[in-house]
This record gives C-alpha cells, structure tokens and sequence, in this order.
C-alpha cells in the first residue's frame, strides 16, 4: 500500500483506510461506500478533506464515483488487484511527470536567462513574494501551489501567452503536488528544504542580472526533481521485488 494510515494528512490517512478495506475485502467490488457526512463525522475530518480522499481513489481506479448517487468499490478485494492498480496508476503519473519535466528541462533553463535582463519586472517581485511564503506553508498542497506560481511567474517574463499557456497545460500534466504526497513524510520535508534552497537561488541569480547563473541554477533544480523522483521510483519497485 502507498499510504500509512498512521501518518500524513488527513485526507491522505483516509486514502489509507478506505484501500486497506477495499483489499482485505471488508469493502467489496460494487459495495457503496459511506457519504462524504457519514465519511467526515465517522473520521473526524471535512467534508472536503473527503472529497479529496475520493479523488484521489477514484484516480488510482480503486472506486467509481457516480454524481448525485455515491462511491462505489470499482475493484475485486484482492489485494493483488488492488496494488496492480495503484501501480498503473502511478506509472501513469511518472510518466507524465517525466515527459513534462523533459521539456521543462529543454525550455525554462532559456527563460530564466533572459529573465535575468530585466531583474527589476514586476514578474520578478511576485517570484520574490511567491518564494517567501513557500517558508511558510501550512500544507503540502499550498506548498506546491506557491511553487507552481512561482514557476509561471518566471515564465510570464517571456511577455509569451501562448508560452504561458503551454507551460501551464505542462503543470497540470506534471500534477507535481501529487507526487509529493506519495513520498513518506520525512523525505518530503527534506525534500522540500532543497527545493526553497534551489528556488533561491534561482531568484538571487536572476534579481542579480547573473544571465549564465539563472541558466544553470535553473537547470540545476529541475535536473534534481527529475533524477530525485525517477531514483525513488526505482528504489520502490527494487523493495517490492526483494520483500
């Protein structure tokens, strides 16, 4: 299983939950599951929180969720089955997070260089702004949103729309929030002190006017994340395969 019941967030722990009843069969293939209400008073959490739980199992393909109606186990309780699942979704993931931080790697590397022409853009102060408050995130997901922004932020120094809205159909392909929820929880607070460090350093270089710096630094930070998660996935599959 990829998540800890005893560890994470809230809606993180109910994933955790609802995929163990689903593979030890307390929950079976076409059962309904509880309302979010029954969900939310039954865990002590929101009904929101719920609803991202649901989500993210219905991406893994482990429920079914018919709007107006309710939640169905959309898997037979095997626990292979269930785990075969999650697998393929997760490959499908890494796969697009690779695709997307390949052509990351071949593009923003540029726009920050010349970003660092014009240190003084109002897109600069945002990235400033967005880079401040990523040391104070309250959670993993408003982490990665900051990052995110501070990434289009970036890119809106190109004055590019269309480059915009391409890198933006790139994050949400990359979905990289996701992933960061899949990592246990002490890999992802050191993770993300090496993200603020290599995001800080971006943005010295390029308030600085360090063209060259901009480039390899950014480079840099998105080499890391792409080796940092490719290496985790294969260290996973070489645990699994030894156990």
């Amino acid at each position: 299983m990829i998540y800890r019941k005893e560890s994470g967030t809230l809606y993180e722990q109910l994933v955790g939950k609802l995929e163990q009843q689903i593979a030890d069969g307390t929950l079976r293939q076409g059962d309904k599951l509880p309302s979010e209400n029954m969900l939310a008073k039954e865990n002590s959490i929101s009904r929101v929180t719920v609803r991202q739980a649901l989500k993210l199992l219905s991406e893994m393909g482990l429920i079914e969720t018919k709007k107006g109606i309710g939640s169905f186990v959309a898997v037979a309780s095997d626990p292979n089955d269930v785990q075969n699942k999650v697998s393929s979704f997760l490959q499908r993931f890494e796969d697009n997070f690779k695709q997307a931080i390949q052509i990351k790697i071949l593009i923003e590397p540029t726009i920050a260089k010349n970003a660092a022409k014009k240190p003084n853009s109002r897109e600069i102060a945002q990235m400033a702004d967005y880079w401040q408050c990523m040391h104070h995130a309250k959670s993993k997901k408003q982490y990665n949103e900051l990052c995110v922004a501070f990434h289009l932020a970036l890119v809106e120094t190109a004055q590019n729309p269309l480059l915009l809205q391409f890198y933006q159909k790139l994050e949400k392909l990359e979905e990289m929030y996701l992933h960061d929820l899949l990592l246990p929880s002490d890999k992802s607070k050191k993770l993300r002190q090496t993200d603020i460090d290599q995001h800080g350093k971006i943005l010295q270089a390029v308030r600085q006017g360090n063209s060259e710096m901009a480039y390899l630094y950014t480079l840099e930070h998105l080499q890391y994340f792409y080796n940092y998660y490719t290496n985790l996935r294969r260290n996973d599959a070489d645990e699994t395969e030894t156990k």
